[in-house]
């Protein structure tokens, strides 16, 4: 998922140190919050922006971070549960 492909992501030193300080006191100061969520986004930007297949439910579909995103191809599996947008 992708909140494991931040975690796992060592390109951004900023957001492993504030990781590590949310883990450890269990919540960050309002400035460090703002800058933790700021960061996570532009990491989860870099992964989406990388990935050569993104799965999703068609519910998941409708995230804001796959917005700008375009796609070359969509492969809806059980289409026929989904509904038409209307």
């Amino acid at each position: 998922t992708i909140h494991n492909c931040n975690k796992l992501n060592t390109a951004h030193v900023e957001l492993q140190k504030l990781t590590m300080l949310k883990n450890e006191q269990g919540e960050l100061s309002s400035d460090d919050e703002k800058k933790y969520k700021v960061l996570i986004r532009q990491c989860e930007k870099e992964i989406l922006g990388a990935a050569d297949v993104i799965c999703c439910t068609c519910v998941g579909a409708g995230d804001p971070r796959l917005n700008k995103l375009k796609f070359r191809m969509v492969l809806i599996d059980k289409a026929t549960q989904a509904t038409e947008a209307g």
